[in-house]
């Protein structure tokens, strides 16, 4: 009875380490910001930070993610964050200019870090919603911008909402970085994905990725103690008593 508690224990700490190393398996490192992508997204790198699209084929993506980093400067701040983000932007087709709908700009605490939110319609592309989720940290200026067009806004929202539940940076925020570096939007260009971020592993000839690999692992190692525990067997080796 004794031994069938401390293997019973024993495979509660097993279980309890494998949903930790599970949850660090979806999370994904970007420079300075970690966060989980959403579901079937792949993240690539680019000449300002990452671009993030969905795994979709024949048809045409109606979202997407960018992550771009910059190097403070002296006169940055939130607040100069804010006042942008807080001011219309401009997009120009031919002679026309279009100024987009400011709808929200404040500040957010996510998982203990202060971010600048704010949401425009029409900033980035006509007919889309951008939101902006904007920070200092560690010597760079963070931006986070989801692009969602009107037609499929309802749907992506809170897959994009979820993502953003689970920001964290990898360097301490300071109170030093609350006062000080505006991210300028009008300079950003976007290049193409270069080197993809999402790693996988290829077993057999599938592609496996570290989520599957420590889940089918972790279920693996339950699978031989709780068969060990049914049959009674011991998992150290058996000494023969002296006659």
């Amino acid at each position: 009875m004794a031994k069938e508690k401390k293997l019973s224990v024993f495979v509660f700490f097993i279980f309890l380490f494998l949903m930790h190393i599970t949850a660090s398996a979806s999370e994904t490192s970007f420079g300075p910001l970690s966060f989980e992508p959403p579901d079937n997204w792949s993240c690539a790198a680019n000449s300002n930070g990452y671009r993030c699209l969905e795994n979709i084929s024949g048809e045409k993506r109606t979202s997407i993610l960018y992550i771009i980093f910059k190097p403070r400067t002296p006169n940055e701040s939130l607040d100069t964050i804010k006042d942008y983000l807080s001011r219309p932007r401009v997009l120009n087709e031919g002679d026309t200019k279009t100024p987009s709908q400011v709808i929200e700009v404040n500040r957010e605490t996510i998982n203990g870090i202060v971010w600048v939110k704010a949401i425009h319609f029409g900033s980035e592309n006509f007919n889309s919603y951008t939101h902006y989720y904007a920070t200092i940290a560690g010597g760079s200026s963070i931006l986070v911008e989801f692009l969602i067009k009107k037609s499929t806004y309802q749907k992506y929202l809170p897959i994009f909402n979820n993502a953003i539940s689970t920001l964290k940076l990898n360097v301490a925020q300071t109170t030093e970085d609350l006062s000080a570096p505006a991210i300028k939007l009008g300079d950003i260009t976007v290049a193409d994905g270069i080197q993809t971020i999402n790693k996988k592993i290829e077993i057999f000839g599938y592609k496996l990725s570290k989520f599957v690999l420590y889940m089918g692992a972790g279920i693996v190692i339950i699978l031989v103690l709780l068969i060990f525990t049914a049959c009674g067997c011991s998992l150290s080796p058996s000494k023969s008593k002296k006659k």
